[in-house]
């Protein structure tokens, strides 16, 4: 899920206003890296929507105060970038992206009186699934491309689950044993042993930003620059949204 503070300001785009066309060629879709608005996406109140990410400050929970204001309540030097927030039970953790500047993972106990720095990581997606607290990070740059998902222990200490060679982006898990996982290129079904089974590659996605991804009924919603990606888990037909002129 998603949060941003000004949300009244931003728009949301419903599925309805969305046209299905065939999947672009290699070419079509390395043109829209040039002039195309980047999408996310977000279920709100049971419906599917998507905006530009542009307007997405942060990712995830809400904090009581803009993120901004984190220095006023607590000494932490919590620095640019996205935003990724979690609330677990008594504690909050944030974790930060400036894409090659880096980022940070941190944790703060529920007053904001505290503030410990976990790690360095450039941090893609926080969340949590029966009682485990999930991180997704790594970074595109230059050619490089790499990244891990990690559990992180109530003691503060990471247990890496998954090494990737190309970036992870977004994680969801349904049940123990059906998952799907967002990299720069790919789409996987995976679990939560982290056995993983390719179900969708396209070299020229790495070019269009993939941001988010959604399960919503049963189809995977994969939002990115110029366009949604569709992945149906019944049929596995591809498709792609384009918003209507």
């Amino acid at each position: 899920m998603h949060g941003a503070y000004s949300q009244d300001e931003i728009e949301f785009v419903p599925l309805d206003r969305f046209t299905v066309n065939e999947l672009p060629s290699e070419d079509e879709l390395r043109d829209l890296n040039r002039h195309s608005i980047d999408w996310t996406g977000i279920v709100k109140n049971g419906n599917l929507f998507f905006l530009d990410r542009y307007d997405v400050e942060f990712y995830g929970d809400t904090l009581p105060f803009p993120v901004e204001e984190l220095a006023d309540h607590v000494k932490c030097r919590i620095g640019g970038g996205n935003y990724h927030i979690l609330r677990n039970e008594n504690d909050w953790y944030i974790g930060t992206n400036r894409g090659e500047w880096g980022g940070t993972l941190f944790k703060l106990s529920s007053n904001f009186k505290k503030c410990s720095e976990i790690c360095h990581a450039n941090v893609n997606q926080l969340f949590t699934f029966e009682d485990k607290v999930y991180m997704v990070e790594g970074l595109s740059h230059l050619g490089l491309s790499g990244g891990t998902i990690v559990e992180l222990k109530d003691d503060q200490t990471l247990d890496t689950l998954l090494t990737l060679d190309e970036t992870p982006r977004y994680l969801l898990f349904n049940t123990r044993d059906e998952g799907y996982l967002l990299t720069d290129s790919k789409l996987y079904a995976i679990n939560t042993k982290m056995d993983t089974t390719c179900l969708f590659h396209n070299v020229e996605f790495p070019y269009l930003y993939p941001s988010n991804l959604i399960l919503y009924e049963d189809t995977l919603y994969v939002a990115m620059r110029g366009g949604i990606l569709t992945f149906c888990t019944r049929t596995k037909e591809v498709k792609w949204l384009t918003r209507k002129e």
